[in-house]
């Protein structure tokens, strides 16, 4: 199989059999230090960040989350994946204080959540 690596500034992604993101952490809440396994399909997001979600509105799914440079709001589609522990979970099972590693493209001003991986610590 022959997979493709595109660099980036903090990083690389390369795709192949199985998508792995790898995005360097500098201690500030963006980034992962190691790599994320996916899915096969090819990634739309643009960005990763790794914090606590603070707020949750289940009518406009969205969900907000803290990082070192302040509160971003995130909306969910019926696109977005999110899991814990390996398993699918609804947006309903997101819940404020949840650790959350968010994969995301932002479309204008929103970004657009498009994997949310729930921390078990």
């Amino acid at each position: 199989m022959q997979a493709w690596i595109i660099g980036v500034a903090t990083g690389a992604i390369v795709l192949g059999p199985a998508l792995t993101v790898a995005i360097a952490n500098d201690g500030t809440g963006k980034g992962h230090n190691g790599p994320v396994a996916l899915s096969s399909a090819q990634p739309t997001f643009t960005e990763q960040q790794i914090g606590r979600v603070v707020t949750i509105d289940t009518t406009g799914m969205a969900f907000a989350c803290h990082w070192s440079s302040g509160d971003w709001t995130y909306h969910v589609t019926n696109k977005t994946s999110l899991r814990k522990n390996g398993a699918a979970v609804a947006f309903t099972d997101l819940k404020p204080g949840d650790v959350v590693q968010v994969l995301f493209h932002k479309e204008g001003p929103t970004e657009i959540a498009d994997a949310v991986i729930v921390s078990t610590q």
